[in-house]
């Protein structure tokens, strides 16, 4: 199974298509699962029908329980099934499977429902490629039934993404490989030779797509460098006039700030309002997203800004020699360790960098 994902219009229903007649002679079926609402949404079915005329798919309408669709006679079979977010809505609101359950068991029961209806699907099938979408990872704060439908479609896309041979993500019309083998496929006019990378647990927490610049992480312990060199020629200078130790401190102190322009302090800031609001995760993200501070906010800025101007007295007072190093290694420490919690901590809003959506905090 090929699991192909991305934003809307990204282009990964004609990426699909290109799969499945790559694939050789086979008797194609396409599982159609939206179901159809208003003008836009018969405009998008024709848009559909029109792209895949004279291709030999053979359509089935089937927004719910496409565990029903079988094989029939002997001959090979590639599918295309689209796409798994209507098939997840369409369960989730327009079934009662489920119901009498509590919401988190039924978010469970449905995601394993899904999973193995696709699951038969890609028994029977000779080829078979799965169309997703990115969603949530916006940051936009939504209805709590909308939430819970973003939750079940991160369930069942990393789930299927640990049954996929193949995870795709498709970018402005270029596929970009997740999992699986080497691709080098032309997609709408364009020559992609994609990165290679293979994650063991496509739904660990915090990891990165190290294939994109989201990587700049690696970059952290540099700036810690950057501000120790300042810092240390600082302290050099302030030696060799004989400043006082107030000088050097207050100044030492300063350095950080004036390199990276504050950036940290208002992220340590936004993040201590989050943890101290005691709150569940949604009212966690609402209060990273104000630009407003609250009280515990500057109750810890000025906690940090005592500890770190105190710190630096000390290394002032004592900077004789060798000594003088020590604040430079303190500080491209400290953005070596900055940099590490990116990769290892779980991120905030988006759990799996890419495209499958995970949940969790």
């Amino acid at each position: 199974m090929i699991l192909i994902t991305g934003g809307s219009g990204s282009g990964k229903s004609a990426y699909g298509e290109k799969r499945i007649l790559e694939a050789g002679e086979m008797t194609r079926y396409y599982i159609a699962t939206m179901e159809v609402f208003g003008e836009e949404g018969r405009k998008k079915v024709e848009r559909h029908k029109k792209l895949r005329q004279g291709k030999g798919f053979i359509t089935i309408e089937s927004p719910k329980d496409v565990g029903r669709v079988e094989k029939t006679g002997n001959n090979k079979l590639a599918v295309l099934l689209e796409c798994v977010s209507n098939l997840t809505a369409n369960e989730m609101f327009g079934s009662s499977f489920g119901t009498e359950l509590e919401p988190d068991r039924r978010t469970e029961a449905l995601a394993e429902k899904i999973c193995a209806d696709i699951a038969k699907i890609d028994e029977a099938a000779d080829f078979f490629a799965v169309i997703t979408n990115e969603v949530g990872s916006d940051g936009e704060m939504y209805e709590k039934e909308t939430l819970e439908y973003i939750r079940l479609l991160g369930l069942v896309n990393c789930r299927l993404a640990k049954m996929a041979s193949e995870v795709v993500e498709v970018v402005y019309g270029i596929p970009v490989m997740k999992k699986g083998q080497k691709c080098n496929y032309e997609m709408v006019g364009v020559l992609s030779d994609c990165n290679f990378h293979v994650f063991k647990d496509p739904c660990t927490p915090g990891r990165v797509d190290q294939g994109k610049n989201e990587s700049c992480h690696v970059l952290f312990p540099l700036v810690g460098a950057i501000e120790g060199c300042f810092l240390g020629l600082w302290l050099f200078i302030a030696a060799q006039f004989h400043l006082s130790v107030g000088m050097r401190f207050l100044w030492a102190s300063a350095i950080p700030f004036l390199v990276t322009g504050g950036i940290h302090m208002d992220g340590f800031m936004d993040t201590m309002d989050a943890v101290h609001s005691y709150g569940d995760r949604t009212k966690k993200l609402e209060i990273l997203k104000d630009p407003h501070l609250g009280a515990f906010a500057v109750i810890c800025a000025v906690v940090y800004l005592l500890l770190y101007t105190g710190s630096m007295y000390e290394f002032c007072e004592n900077a004789r020699g060798k000594a003088m190093f020590y604040p430079v290694l303190f500080l491209f420490s400290e953005r070596v360790f900055s940099g590490l919690s990116v990769v290892m901590f779980p991120s905030a809003k988006k759990q799996w960098a890419g495209s499958c959506l995970f949940p969790g905090f």
